[in-house]
């Protein structure tokens, strides 16, 4: 009877060690899934920029390509204006 009360006694110890064993792996999950959480978080936060930040730069690209293509309509009767003129002057002096 001794010997089997005293290997119900390790049997004990033995399963509190285990539960012990598993409460710090699962408190060890826990934390790792909490900084995972954060990291996800701070990942979509950072993703949520870049999308705002490409968005606005695609919007200057925009604008930028239409001030070009403006500017581009009103340099062409300038230019051609300074052609003829020296066309004129080269008629002229010559």
């Amino acid at each position: 009877m001794k010997k089997q009360h005293e290997t119900t006694e390790k049997q004990v110890k033995m399963y509190e060690e285990q539960a012990k064993s598993f409460n710090e792996n699962i408190s060890k999950m826990q934390q790792t899934n909490a900084a995972l959480q954060k990291s996800l978080t701070d990942i979509t936060t950072q993703n949520a920029k870049s999308v705002k930040e490409l968005a606005d730069a695609k919007a200057l690209a925009t604008r930028l390509e239409e001030q070009l293509k403006q500017a581009e309509r009103q340099s062409k009767p300038v230019g051609l204006y300074v052609v003829l003129r020296w066309c004129w002057w080269l008629l002229y002096c010559f």
